[in-house]
């Protein structure tokens, strides 16, 4: 069973990266942790026009892998963004067992490391993921330059990816 719902994940995971990491769509996450250290995620994704068509097949194909994680999903398409938002919460602890997933989070502390995924890129300043992630409390200091209030903003390039990303957050 274990099995099963992993490779559904896996069948929308894989085909998304690939395209996220060939640079043919734009894709933010945005994470809402609240105190119980529960997440509400949105996941929105903007293909290159030359793409849309394919992200489109493989976003609506791929949608049915994250029902293992949250069964009921809200999919929509406005101005050439796809978007998901899993209409249930799921827990850190739910998603770090789930995924594996190096994530955590105490209520005081947030961390979450990115595995490498490239040995060499060409074009290192091109951005492959944003992760806009709001926390029940206003954050104290992350490594990010981009901090509102309770809202933590990371964008992760090519060049980064090619040694273990750790993103952090120390809330007050």
């Amino acid at each position: 069973m274990q099995n099963s719902k992993m490779r559904k994940v896996l069948l929308f995971f894989i085909p998304v990266s690939l395209l996220v990491l060939a640079g043919c769509v734009d894709m933010t996450v945005e994470w809402q942790i609240d105190d119980n250290g529960d997440l509400s995620s949105t996941l929105y994704v903007t293909p290159d026009s030359m793409y849309e068509e394919e992200a489109s097949l493989i976003l609506n194909l791929g949608s049915l892998g994250l029902v293992p994680f949250w069964p009921s999903i809200d999919t929509d398409f406005q101005d050439s963004t796809y978007t998901i938002t899993p209409i249930t919460k799921i827990s850190i602890e739910e998603l770090r067992q789930k995924t594996k997933l190096n994530v955590y989070f105490d209520n005081n502390m947030f961390k979450l490391t990115i595995p490498q995924l490239y040995y060499d890129v060409y074009d290192k300043d091109t951005v492959v993921l944003t992760l806009k992630v709001t926390f029940p409390r206003p954050v104290k200091i992350a490594n990010s330059v981009d901090i509102e209030a309770n809202t933590v903003t990371w964008r992760i390039t090519k060049g980064m990816l090619t040694k273990d990303v750790v993103l952090q957050a120390i809330l007050q």
